[in-house]
């Protein structure tokens, strides 16, 4: 009849809060005619209380609806740090909603910080490890930490930021450019022989 849908082959994944564990679905045929849902050659697992569980039926019959509020409730939600960074620049600049689509963008960034950070961090090393001296003042100690603490407050913050694209876009530069700078400040004193 006109009325009856058929899908070939389903495999379905979804979360029970009350086992808090996975269900795994799948079916050879399943066919809805009306409200009915009926399955053929359909198989359960699930885990629950410490056992995991198979239940196998030839045939099956349910209520579509239950399906579908199955299917409603559990829709999954893919968080930006999640994306891989082809992900993220589509769905910063598709996102429905700017927020969305800041929330992407800042994730970026973040990534942009952390990828930074092992050569700024070897830039400040080696900028105030190399000393003509052979003990590192107080004063450049106290420097080196601010600047590392500088970096690393930053990058916490944009972790926080939720949608505020300028102060992300700050949080993410600001730090490598305060110790590029103070390290080409102390390269150029140590070059012209002033610790």
């Amino acid at each position: 009849t006109e009325d009856k849908e058929k899908i070939d082959s389903l495999f379905l994944i979804t979360y029970n809060k009350s086992y808090r564990s996975l269900i795994l679905f799948s079916a050879k045929a399943l066919e809805m005619s009306k409200d009915r849902l009926l399955g053929h050659d359909t198989a359960v697992f699930f885990h629950a209380g410490g056992k995991s569980f198979l239940e196998t039926q030839k045939t099956m019959a349910s209520q579509a609806a239950a399906l579908s509020s199955t299917l409603k409730k559990h829709s999954p939600k893919l968080e930006p740090n999640a994306m891989t960074l082809k992900e993220l620049r589509l769905h910063g600049s598709s996102a429905p909603r700017e927020k969305e689509a800041s929330r992407a963008n800042l994730e970026i960034l973040r990534r942009g910080s952390l990828s930074l950070a092992p050569f700024t961090f070897t830039l400040l090393g080696c900028a105030f490890g190399l000393q003509p001296i052979r003990s590192l003042s107080k004063k450049s100690l106290i420097t080196v930490f601010f600047l590392a603490a500088s970096l690393i407050v930053a990058y916490l913050g944009l972790r926080t930021l939720k949608s505020d694209g300028t102060l992300g876009l700050i949080l993410a530069s600001f730090p490598h450019l305060l110790i590029l700078g103070a390290s080409m400040k102390k390269v150029f004193y140590q070059s012209r022989g002033v610790c």
